[in-house]
């Protein structure tokens, strides 16, 4: 199960075996993230409760097969399944920063690179897990243990995604947990086009989100609130988002603080600058991953009142099916290589992990 200083977990059959090996191949890990987020103590009033009943029944009408494999989850980890529905439902529940770049003009296909930001006492232990469900598509993802969540990855048909949080206020009673939109493309989107398709068309609660998005030859930025979506093309070869909105009909629907609106914006600005500045390729995303320099670091260790830490960091390179990944600071963790075992061939034959 643990690959080096990465926790690996992969599975096969229907929604409920997977769900259940990997319950048993990340038990004390599932265990651990509950003991760490407090669950299920911190959920226990009538309102918690009400809220998880809804989340449940707009994913029994939307994606049934999340709730079979939740419940599977359960049982190889040996927990009750309100308990995992608990975690997979975290945002919703609570009602509450990252930073994505893609290169669209690398050799060898396009890449995403992103960090996942969180507030030190939040950090979990993250997993690598490669899910396969006849009839969906196979696919390579970081996410947190117990979780059915969509983090990112990539899938068989070299469709892959990195991703950063926005917060609008905004909540859609009728819509799924958030984090298990990209799950749905990840599972059934063959190309971009595709993947904007479900993504357009599907319905969440809460917790919108930027995303840089690519297949073996395309890369976008999307936008998506609760109501609304819009794309970005790539300017001088990359894309790059963090945790606000910049098309006019998204833009204005941001519902953060001042101080965090300005911390986005720098970052973002500190994102397109080291886009201009470095080589198109794994290292220069490696780069900007470690980036340090002030202002608006894109590796954070605390700084400022929000105390926010980076816990991981990604690159994919959809084209090759493979997804580089470090758990901790991308200063000080060597990223290392996932890849799914598949037949993937280009014009030039055997695609490989690349430069």
């Amino acid at each position: 199960m643990d690959e080096g200083s990465c926790l690996f977990a992969r599975a096969y059959g229907d929604p409920t075996d997977v769900g259940r090996q990997i319950g048993a191949q990340l038990r004390q890990p599932i265990r651990d993230l509950l003991a760490l987020l407090d669950l299920p103590d911190c959920f226990a009033c009538d309102a918690h409760r009400e809220r998880l009943s809804c989340m449940l029944g707009n994913l029994d009408r939307l994606a049934p097969h999340l709730i079979a494999e939740m419940e599977g989850v359960a049982e190889g980890a040996g927990l009750p399944c309100q308990t995992i529905f608990m975690l997979n439902c975290l945002v919703e529940l609570t009602v509450l920063g990252c930073s994505v770049l893609g290169f669209a003009d690398a050799a060898g296909g396009p890449l995403i690179a992103k960090t996942n930001d969180l507030a030190a006492d939040q950090t979990p232990q993250y997993a690598v897990t490669v899910l396969d469900v006849p009839g969906r598509a196979q696919f390579l993802h970081l996410t947190w243990p117990g979780t059915v969540w969509g983090g990112p990855g990539v899938n068989e048909h070299g469709v892959g995604f990195g991703g950063a949080s926005v917060s609008t206020g905004e909540w859609n009673g009728a819509g799924l947990p958030s984090n298990m939109v990209t799950r749905l493309v990840l599972e059934g989107a063959h190309d971009v086009d595709e993947a904007l398709e479900i993504l357009l068309e599907t319905e969440f609660a809460c917790h919108p989100f930027n995303l840089v998005l690519g297949d073996e030859d395309r890369l976008i930025g999307v936008e998506r609130s609760v109501y609304k979506m819009a794309t970005r093309e790539p300017e001088h070869g990359a894309v790059w988002a963090t945790n606000h909105f910049l098309t006019p009909d998204l833009s204005d629907l941001v519902a953060c603080s001042p101080a965090d609106l300005e911390e986005s914006r720098a970052r973002w600005d500190k994102l397109g600058r080291l886009a201009g500045e470095s080589e198109h390729t794994v290292e220069g995303a490696r780069g900007i991953l470690r980036d340090h320099s002030d202002p608006a670091p894109i590796c954070r260790h605390g700084e400022g009142e929000a105390s926010i830490t980076t816990s991981a960091s990604v690159i994919v390179r959809p084209r090759a099916r493979v997804v580089w990944v470090a758990t901790g600071s991308p200063c000080e963790e060597e990223l290392r290589p996932f890849q799914l075992q598949l037949s993937v061939r280009s014009e030039g034959g055997h695609v490989g992990l690349g430069a």
